[in-house]
């Protein structure tokens, strides 16, 4: 099993359930890692026998723009929609990190992982 890794996309949105982040926003970063077979992609150098990281991307961002209150949410329908992507991939892992949250002290992010098996 090889994988697809997205690091450190750094996104400017606004989740949280305080008014204040749905307003002023925050930074995020996202880090995206796609098992998949891809192992026709390396001995043919064809993108129809992989994951376009474009497309992966492309999710990540259009989920980011939409408010939700937990984090949560956002990895889950990240998730959901990257399942349909190709029947190539077998599971994913995301990380989503606030950086900086509006709590006491100083904390440099806050951070909710989710996978999921595809097959």
């Amino acid at each position: 099993m090889q994988q697809i890794l997205l690091e450190n996309i750094k996104i400017y949105a606004f989740h949280g359930c305080l008014p204040e982040e749905n307003i002023i926003g925050s930074w995020y970063l996202i880090d995206l890692c796609v098992e998949a077979d891809l192992e026709k992609a390396g001995e043919t150098d064809c993108l129809n026998y992989t994951i376009n990281y474009a497309t992966l991307s492309e999710i990540i961002h259009n989920r980011m723009a939409k408010k939700s209150n937990l984090l949560e949410t956002v990895c889950y329908d990240i998730l959901n929609e990257i399942g349909n992507v190709s029947d190539l991939i077998h599971s994913a892992k995301i990380k989503v990190s606030k950086i900086s949250p509006p709590m006491p002290g100083n904390i440099e992010k806050a951070s909710v992982v989710f996978s999921k098996k595809y097959k």
